[in-house]
């Protein structure tokens, strides 16, 4: 098995610790690997739709007797649509980079940014088809829940229970993204880890990520809620200001996003490797087929010829490490 800095079960507490002291150990590295991508291409996507909200407050302000607008609808929607496509490989190859990264510092390793980007781009295409192939069993879910509701006098309680099966499948999958990066897994493959390390420890992982959620709520979502509100305010009293007010608003979520995102990796990524401790028999676990692999291609070598000095016959014959 390869060293990592977790060598024992943790308690949440002291799981956080771990991820709160590599954050601030490894912080610029961090933020910049999940920011660098993110942000610019976010702000701009962010910009673009507040464009199309001040033109269309604009229009409805001016009445008739507006002029025609200085872009057509669908060239705006053209150029919204490439700039929302370009915003999401970013946000992926940024979430898929931060993950690698919290992987390799939590096994004492220190990469750089651009390796850590070259790993989010190759995760790209498996992490996207896990997503799509999550939201497809979601969307099905979904439209089984509205069926379930509109059953007469039973559908609140057939509701209940299909929002508690959601919530269920939700906390087993949750932790399939650092299968995907710590174990080099395929996307199905990686479902099928998370669903298993899950099995003895849903509560575990649901009081954990709560935990995790509180924080962010209080570092991201409190901050970022105050100040679009205060960005609101600007548009309400000041019509001509709603662009400023919007790029404000736009950049201090987006830095908030990115100083938020690698805790939360962190946390998630510290708690996959403490369940694999806890957990050291699952089957889909690379890094033990690896060593028994190499166990066996090492044994299955032929031994050396002996030879007829003393020294080389007394010599103890190599033997490889015991797992």
């Amino acid at each position: 098995m390869s060293y990592t800095l977790i060598t024992r079960p943790l308690s949440m507490g002291e799981l956080l610790d771990v991820a709160f002291r590599i954050y601030r150990k490894h912080f610029w590295k961090l933020v910049l690997t999940a920011g660098a991508l993110l942000i610019p291409w976010q702000i701009i996507n962010d910009l673009l739709a507040a464009r199309t909200m001040s033109n269309l407050m604009s229009m409805i302000a001016a009445g008739p007797e507006a002029g025609p607008p200085s872009m057509t609808p669908v060239m705006s929607s053209s150029i919204q649509g490439l700039v929302s496509l370009i915003s999401l490989v970013a946000v992926i190859v940024s979430v898929m980079a931060a993950t690698w990264l919290a992987d390799r510092l939590l096994h004492g390793e220190e990469p750089g940014i651009v390796a850590s980007w070259r790993a989010g781009l190759k995760y790209f295409f498996p992490y996207l088809i896990m997503i799509l192939l999550i939201g497809v069993v979601g969307f099905f879910l979904f439209l089984f829940i509205i069926i379930l509701a509109l059953i007469p006098c039973l559908g609140i309680l057939l509701l209940l229970g299909a929002g508690a099966g959601v919530f269920y499948l939700s906390v087993r999958i949750m932790l399939s993204p650092m299968a995907l990066v710590v174990d080099d897994l395929g996307p199905v493959a990686a479902i099928r880890q998370a669903f298993w390390l899950s099995r003895r420890d849903f509560w575990r992982i649901a009081g954990y990520s709560l935990l995790v959620w509180i924080l962010i709520f209080a570092l991201n979502v409190v901050p970022m809620l105050f100040v679009k509100g205060a960005a609101m305010g600007v548009a309400v009293q000041e019509p001509n200001n709603f662009m400023t007010g919007a790029a404000i608003a736009s950049i201090i979520s987006t830095l908030l996003n990115a100083l938020w995102l690698p805790l939360a990796l962190l946390a998630l990524v510290a708690l996959y490797h403490d369940l694999k401790l806890r957990h050291p028999g699952q089957g889909a676990d690379i890094e033990k087929r690896i060593d028994a692999l190499a166990s066996s291609m090492q044994t299955s070598l032929p031994e050396p010829e002996s030879q007829p000095n003393a020294a080389t016959s007394s010599s103890t014959p190599f033997l490889p490490p015991e797992e």
